[in-house]
């Protein structure tokens, strides 16, 4: 119900201010203002509020019926294994999706519909992780419980390489295990396929100022969320924060990029320093578009291009 009233106050907006990013079509604009309109939400009534209604809302994906999902645990982390029907034998890969939400939202549950669409179209073994979240479980916890969950599968799948993607914090979290994962886990990560990693999340210059108007976040929003997961550590810990860390050792990346977020600039700089540093990458720009667009509006042909491109990365 939550969801159904902010729609239909978000659609009332729509009609009486009309003024949208330059480039940005109607429902683009629709989905970025009604989920700023929930995170504004979240930051006054908290984060179960935020995870009770993200989970209320159904998982559709035309892929949920070419998948069978089982709820495992992984070194005693929750998880799901997406087993695509076509599975493809012949491509020695496994894909390892981890959710964002700015540390404190989202799970693998709400995460499905994206996912599954993941793994049938990739045609790939797929794990969804549900690690825990802050601010019940801050700094370290997020971090710790991928790297030991991502340890057990590679354990798993002795054979096979790991591809690791994620959204956001979860992006940040796939950048983590590799930074400060031991040489044997490292050299089992083919590559990262990053939708809007949070690379610098004490960032508040550039476009975390300017596209706050095209975008569901606010300075404020992200630097409550950043305050429950870090809780006193420090903010500038590499296993968290990558604005000053070395970035060689990480294996080949895909990131994309939405042009109307206000994470651009940090990404943009964080891409262009891994390949100072020697690190294969490649940078899609989806120019009109809104952070993890991707993850929200599965029907948007931008989607559909992004997933196509993070396929074709897992698979190459």
């Amino acid at each position: 119900m939550a969801m159904l009233y902010l729609s239909f106050i978000t659609l009332i907006s729509m009609l009486f201010f009309r003024k949208r990013m330059p480039g940005r079509d109607w429902k683009t604009e629709f989905y970025a203002r009604l989920f700023k309109r929930f995170f504004l939400a979240a930051g006054k009534k908290g984060p179960q509020w935020s995870r009770k209604v993200i989970e209320s809302v159904p998982s559709k994906s035309s892929a949920m019926k070419r998948i069978t999902v089982e709820e495992i645990e992984l070194a005693k982390v929750p998880a799901q294994k997406i087993t695509p029907h076509a599975l493809d034998t012949e491509v020695s890969r496994v894909i390892v999706y981890i959710h964002g939400g700015g540390y404190v939202t989202g799970s693998a549950k709400a995460y499905l519909a994206f996912v599954a669409s993941v793994a049938d179209k990739s045609q790939l073994l797929t794990y969804s992780l549900d690690y825990r979240l802050s601010p019940e479980f801050p700094f370290p916890t997020p971090q710790e419980d991928c790297y030991a969950a991502i340890s057990e599968i590679a354990m798993r799948h002795p054979n096979q390489q790991l591809i690791l993607m994620g959204d956001s914090a979860g992006g940040a979290l796939c950048i983590s295990t590799c930074l400060h994962g031991d040489d044997s886990l490292r050299s089992r990560i083919h590559g990262l396929g990053l939708i809007s990693p949070w690379v610098d999340p004490i960032s508040s210059s550039g476009t975390m100022i300017s596209n706050q108007p095209n975008d569901m976040f606010t300075l404020d929003i992200l630097a409550k969320g950043y305050a429950q997961h870090i809780q006193g550590a420090d903010p500038m810990d590499t296993r968290v924060n990558f604005s000053q860390a070395q970035l060689g050792k990480l294996p080949p990346m895909q990131i994309q990029i939405a042009g109307g977020e206000v994470f651009f600039d940090q990404i943009m700089k964080f891409s262009e320093r891994a390949k100072a540093e020697n690190v294969p990458t490649s940078t899609e720009v989806f120019a009109s578009q809104f952070h993890v667009f991707q993850t929200i509006a599965l029907h948007f042909e931008d989607s559909k291009r992004a997933l196509a491109s993070l396929v074709a990365f897992a698979r190459n």
